[in-house]
């Protein structure tokens, strides 16, 4: 079996800085009494609740779960086969998410869940 075409390149990448936020829509604002405010104007604002900077960052699809355990299937180049590898886990954007440890960058991960 060829691991490398299954693996879709799914490479453990670094990502600098990392940010979790949302979108938020606010009804009641009070502003301030010097302040005048036009009807039809908008504006637009970043939230962002926590960033992580100079840190590891896979795609959540990659993560396996199985007796409260999270790892990821990675390719043992020098054995041509997959071993399964814990990871630690930190904030997660819905899509990405950190890895504090149990990978390291430019590992091959395959994406292929259990």
């Amino acid at each position: 079996m060829d691991l490398q075409s299954n693996a879709n390149n799914l490479d453990a990448a670094s990502s600098s800085p990392f940010n979790v936020g949302f979108n938020i829509e606010i009804n009641a604002l009070e502003v301030p009494k010097n302040i005048k405010l036009r009807a039809g104007y908008s504006a637009t604002a970043e939230i962002i609740v926590k960033t992580a900077k100079d840190t590891l960052v896979i795609p959540e699809r990659v993560l396996n779960f199985k007796d409260k355990k999270i790892f990821v299937k990675v390719v043992d180049e020098k054995k041509n086969s997959t071993i399964s590898q814990d990871v630690k886990l930190g904030i997660s954007d819905g899509i990405n998410i950190q890895v504090i440890s149990g990978l390291k960058e430019g590992q091959t991960i395959l994406n292929d869940v259990v």
